[in-house]
């Protein structure tokens, strides 16, 4: 990777065109992020080591021969490589002063992650972490009315995310828990990231983790976060599913009722409220109908940083929620090794 061969780009320089987007990487993520780009109003670039031409046919992208290649030509970098990746090519296109997006988890190391958000900050470039969980219709509905109060304070927080076995050849990166952090970090991230936005800053994490099906990787995790508001989250991330099939659940408990999603449910988001004036049956919870909600959450992400990038405004996930993430991820997963609970504060340490 060179140094700076051209002029930083900023927003006011769109002003006649419009801003040019080069995804790094094409495997599953990157294919993804240039399909939601493509339904942007961007100039799209691609390069990958391998089937660029196949992503670029399909999102009707540029390839591009190079990382240069790519990075002389575009205004922002988006990061759809293994996660051990993530920082060098940040740096580097932070360096050139392009503004970087970066799939989850910004890095495998708060180290790492907060090189990258300096790198950035001293660019003057902006930086957006794709916790795409954020964006899905059902998490924001549920972390908004928890924001409201609707469920009153948060006392304990159940998230699942189960799944089959990334279908990868045997030494693919993910497997390489150096490489991708494993379940902990490319799985059960999502819910660790959406947790501490439901209940805040975690403090202490404990986590379990399994071979049930696979002699490939650790392919279950079960984590117990504690919160420093006194909140639980229970957090369980599975690839041991044993078909093709993807399924998500949330139970959110609070002091005034209970928030419910079960992405296998025809009931797509349930609300349990304690009634202000309990009848009959005092204490029983209302419970609404179901919640018809929609939108493809990868061009809804895309938008919002599209967005910030032009006016300064701040996305739905921050640098340091992302960075606090990582801190958690890297506790959680020494819990994983060593079987004992670690506080983050011992981590920091």
């Amino acid at each position: 990777m060179t140094q700076a061969r051209t002029p930083r780009v900023r927003q006011r320089d769109w002003a006649d065109r419009r801003p040019r987007v080069g995804v790094v990487g094409t495997g599953f993520i990157g294919q993804v992020h240039a399909q939601a780009w493509a339904r942007l109003d961007v100039d799209l670039r691609i390069w990958g080591r391998s089937g660029a031409d196949a992503v670029a046919a399909m999102s009707g992208a540029t390839r591009c021969d190079d990382f240069d290649d790519l990075l002389d030509s575009v205004d922002i970098v988006d990061i759809c490589l293994p996660t051990d990746l993530h920082q060098p090519f940040a740096l580097a296109a932070a360096a050139r002063g392009r503004h970087v997006v970066c799939e989850k988890p910004l890095a495998l190391t708060v180290t790492d992650a907060e090189a990258i958000a300096a790198a950035c900050a001293e660019a003057g470039v902006g930086l957006y972490i794709g916790h795409v969980v954020r964006y899905y219709p059902e998490y924001h509905t549920v972390r908004s009315a928890v924001a409201q109060g609707k469920v009153g304070d948060v006392a304990l927080v159940r998230l699942a995310r189960e799944s089959a076995l990334p279908e990868r050849p045997a030494g693919a990166w993910i497997f390489d828990e150096a490489r991708s952090g494993g379940i902990i970090a490319d799985l059960m991230s999502h819910d660790i990231d959406f947790a501490s936005w439901l209940a805040g800053p975690v403090v202490r994490v404990y986590t379990k983790t399994l071979r049930v099906m696979s002699d490939l990787v650790d392919d279950h995790a079960y984590a117990v976060l504690t919160h420093a508001s006194g909140s639980l989250s229970h957090l369980s991330a599975s690839w041991a599913q044993p078909a093709a099939r993807f399924r998500t659940r949330i139970e959110v408990a609070g002091t005034s009722g209970m928030l419910a999603y079960d992405s296998d449910s025809a009931q797509t988001l349930t609300v349990s409220l304690r009634q202000e004036t309990p009848a009959t049956g005092a204490g029983l919870p209302g419970r609404s109908g179901q919640v018809v909600l929609g939108d493809d959450p990868f061009t809804a992400q895309l938008r919002d940083f599209l967005a910030g990038i032009r006016t300064g405004t701040p996305a739905r996930t921050s640098v340091q929620d992302s960075i606090a993430t990582v801190r958690t991820i890297e506790a959680a997963r020494e819990s994983a090794r060593t079987g004992r609970a670690v506080s983050l504060e011992e981590a920091a340490s």
